[in-house]
């Protein structure tokens, strides 16, 4: 495969979250982040997680369901740490 190729196949995002607000009894009330689409230096700040999946829809020409299924696999990784 050449590169052309495989960067025409491939998007590459950059996320960062972090909690901003944490309960007395330790559970996350709030989150906050940023996403960057590495291919066109596009990066938003968002208050909500749904905007990650919003973002990449756009970014990609993803489907609702397809991205609903990425991002549920994605948010299982963030609440297993």
């Amino acid at each position: 495969m050449q590169d052309q190729d495989f960067n025409s196949d491939t998007q590459s995002f950059i996320v960062r979250i972090w909690h901003e607000a944490v309960a007395g009894d330790g559970k996350v009330t709030s989150w906050r982040g940023s996403i960057l689409h590495v291919g066109s230096g596009k990066r938003i700040y968002f208050h909500n997680l749904d905007s990650i999946k919003r973002f990449v829809r756009e970014r990609t020409g993803m489907e609702e369901g397809d991205a609903g299924v990425w991002f549920k696999s994605l948010l299982g990784r963030v609440k297993q740490k």
